[in-house]
């Protein structure tokens, strides 16, 4: 959950996250410095937050991080000479979010936030809170670049299950900044030029039934893989360009 996501018409968490909302942040931007376990590997300060988020007390649950206040807010009132004011060099109290047991709330639109401004902090530290809810076991890890796509499909019936692996690198193209001249025509528009191809991409799946045999398919080449913990297997893929599926046939 983030943001109002999750919360009740008063404001409050519908949800026992181990926390409680006190109402939106009088502060926009404001700064968040993710705790040790959550904080992206090169951030070593505060990471500034364009949009307004929840004020969050923690009660019992497993703080995110900390909430760092700008000085004020740059308006008309206050002017600093760059896009937002500087944090404070003490936190404030609140926090960034809070995890109890598998439920977890960001304080923030962080999903919103990296669509709209690209920074990969905020995707950093995501990617660690969902990691963690996960109890740090997701059902599939790869090496695959961050625009890759992954979907693995259980078949019971004929005891397999399929992992199809998509990549392809899109490129912003368009005239999004002349849309003042034609707002109906000019926009960036993502585009696939070329396709590139991906090497020796590792992948480890979690099966709890034991995996008989990996197959490249429809090549139905044989994959070779090895067991590296229970109901944990792990294979690599020499090349592939655009899409691959793999299928992981099981025994009973």
């Amino acid at each position: 959950l983030s943001a109002r996501s999750g919360l009740d018409e008063s404001g409050k968490l519908i949800f026992d996250c181990g926390a409680e909302v006190e109402g939106p942040s009088p502060y926009k931007p404001d700064y968040i410095y993710p705790a040790a376990d959550f904080r992206p590997d090169f951030a070593d300060a505060p990471i500034v937050c364009y949009h307004r988020g929840q004020r969050l007390k923690l009660n019992d649950g497993q703080s995110l991080g900390d909430v760092y206040d700008p000085y004020f807010n740059r308006t008309w009132k206050h002017f600093c000479s760059h896009r937002h004011t500087p944090n404070r060099p003490e936190p404030s109290g609140f926090v960034i979010g809070s995890l109890k047991g598998q439920i977890g709330y960001i304080a923030y639109p962080i999903f919103t936030l990296y669509q709209a401004y690209g920074t990969v902090a905020y995707r950093a530290f995501a990617g660690k809170v969902i990691r963690a809810m996960l109890d740090n076991s997701p059902t599939v890890e790869t090496n695959l670049p961050s625009g890759a796509r992954i979907t693995l499909q259980h078949q019971p019936r004929h005891q397999r299950k399929i992992l199809h692996l998509l990549y392809a690198p899109k490129w912003l193209r368009g005239a999004a900044h002349l849309r003042e001249m034609d707002p109906d025509q000019c926009a960036a528009v993502e585009v696939i030029e070329e396709l590139i191809p991906l090497h020796n991409t590792t992948i480890t799946v979690v099966s709890d039934k034991p995996v008989t045999s990996v197959k490249l398919q429809p090549e139905n080449s044989d994959v070779a893989f090895e067991q590296v913990a229970p109901g944990r297997y792990r294979f690599t893929i020499d090349e592939f360009t655009c899409h691959q599926m793999v299928e992981l046939s099981y025994s009973n």
